[in-house]
């Protein structure tokens, strides 16, 4: 049974991985086309900065997600405790299938 949950996460925070980067892409190309369009460059940061924000919450509310869903002894067993800690989790996944 661990085996299925600890897949199931290990898919579900690669999905949350895959949004966060899109989510990034995304919003760059918006500054850019902002910037373009004449949009002063303090009113872009000001986008910029309730997007990070905006961001950094949904970040924040996956992991919080994953420690809701589980009763607190089993806790230990989410490989992450944080979005950075997360992201390596992904990362590492990615470099042990590739070398499979």
């Amino acid at each position: 049974m661990s085996i299925v949950f600890e897949e199931l996460n290990r898919r579900i925070i690669t999905l949350a991985y895959s949004m966060d980067t899109d989510i990034e892409f995304l919003c760059k190309k918006k500054y850019e086309y902002l910037k373009e369009s004449g949009m002063a460059k303090k009113e872009v940061d000001f986008v910029r900065s309730i997007d990070d924000r905006t961001l950094q919450t949904w970040r924040q509310n996956v992991i919080r997600q994953f420690f809701a869903a589980y009763p607190r002894q089993m806790h230990g067993l989410l490989p992450f405790s944080d979005w950075a800690s997360a992201q390596r989790y992904v990362l590492e996944s990615f470099d042990e299938e590739n070398r499979q």
